[in-house]
């Protein structure tokens, strides 16, 4: 299982480290970052069904395998180095914990479309819950 689930740590990382420079691109505004994350998140769903539903079963398998546990700690890890720099360049006041919720966020969202697909899905749901959430964090990030 810990092979399993470094090979698709593996594959997942290289994917992101090609897409995460994008993400920070010009212009940056919360609105931006939410089209670009809900382009990336949704392509991911697109992709391979069956191994993206695996990753998520592999992941959590860590909370029950103790050995699995540091290898999906490093994955989330890398999530959210990622999401920290454009959260930095729009405001926010502490972007490693912002990247935390947010990728929190997108967890959530994408379990829940695996689990019940809607047509709608990036549109309706996925795009329009990052753009709050992101615009929520730069604001409290903002002072007073």
């Amino acid at each position: 299982m810990a092979e399993a689930l470094e090979h698709t740590v593996r594959l997942d990382l290289e994917r992101l480290e090609h897409e995460a420079p994008g993400l920070a691109g010009t212009p940056l505004t919360p609105r931006t970052l939410a089209e670009r994350l809900a382009a990336f998140v949704q392509e991911w769903i697109r992709g391979d069904r069956p191994t993206l539903i695996a990753q998520y079963e592999l992941s959590l398998a860590a909370a029950r395998r103790p050995g699995l546990a540091e290898i999906s700690r490093r994955w989330t890890e890398a999530y959210t180095r990622a999401l920290a720099p454009p959260l930095a360049a729009l405001g926010s006041s502490d972007p490693a914990r912002d990247a935390e919720i947010l990728l929190s966020l997108l967890d959530g969202l994408v379990l829940d479309e695996l689990a019940a697909p809607r047509r709608d899905f990036g549109s309706a749901v996925l795009r329009p819950a990052i753009e709050r959430v992101v615009q929520g964090l730069v604001v409290l990030g903002q002072p007073a």
